[in-house]
């Protein structure tokens, strides 16, 4: 259910029940399609970050009226196109392809994910045979704070996206609380973990990870990002 309290639905309803219920229960309905994408809908409409405004509440009351996407699978115009009766009696979009199970409505292609597969599928087509002279050890330095979900998609398959052999890890985790330390310990990489008991500066981290670093060459890497493969 959602997280928003009911009051806030009847407040924005105007007091009335029937509808608050109503938007209440499309609420869940669409975050349990996946069809509404928060950073997408508030990258596009910046205005609604401004306004503290749940993004979704403001699709549901507002966004559907001005005739914005909800996500960028969804094309709002496209929809409304084939299916003209809705606007014509007031009814929000997204609600109605869910509860009709328009299946003959072909979402768009998420532009995002089509453009990682394309850059996925590049690298993999030219790197694929690539292969060194010489293989000098590479130190990759790494600072984390909190940052579990971070690491678990650097370090998915980062072995298999390395194909240069000779590197060894140190991450500087800066006292995170949700079990990124676990999780490296049980990583099977050369990997090498400095436990700070506080959150320390960012040249700090990574200045101590240099002086304990064997590497020729040092690559401070930011946690957050994902490999492809032949990256380094």
């Amino acid at each position: 259910m959602s997280d928003i309290s009911y009051s806030k639905f009847l407040i924005k309803s105007k007091f009335n029940p029937k509808k608050a219920k109503k938007y209440m229960e499309s609420y869940d309905k669409i975050m349990e399609s996946g069809l509404f994408d928060k950073n997408y809908y508030l990258k596009a409409y910046p205005h609604i970050a401004k306004s503290g405004m749940d993004p979704l509440v403001h699709y549901l009351f507002y966004g559907y009226k001005e005739d914005k996407n909800p996500s960028a699978q969804f094309n709002l115009k496209r929809y409304l196109e084939e299916y003209p009766e809705i606007k014509k009696m007031g009814l929000n979009p997204l609600v109605h392809y869910i509860d009709n199970d328009h299946e003959g409505f072909t979402l768009e292609e998420n532009p995002f994910v089509a453009r990682r597969k394309k850059i996925l599928d590049t690298n993999s087509l030219f790197l694929a045979d690539y292969s060194f002279d010489s293989e000098p050890l590479v130190s990759i330095i790494i600072l984390n704070r909190n940052g579990l979900g971070h690491l678990q998609r650097l370090f998915g398959d980062f072995d298999k996206k390395t194909n240069y052999s000779n590197y060894e890890i140190i991450v500087v985790d800066n006292a995170s609380c949700d079990k990124s330390v676990e999780y490296l310990h049980s990583l099977n990489l050369p990997i090498r973990v400095i436990e700070n008991s506080e959150n320390v500066s960012f040249s700090k981290g990574n200045n101590d990870a240099a002086k304990i670093a064997n590497g020729e060459y040092l690559i401070l890497l930011n946690n957050d990002i994902e490999p492809t493969y032949g990256w380094l």
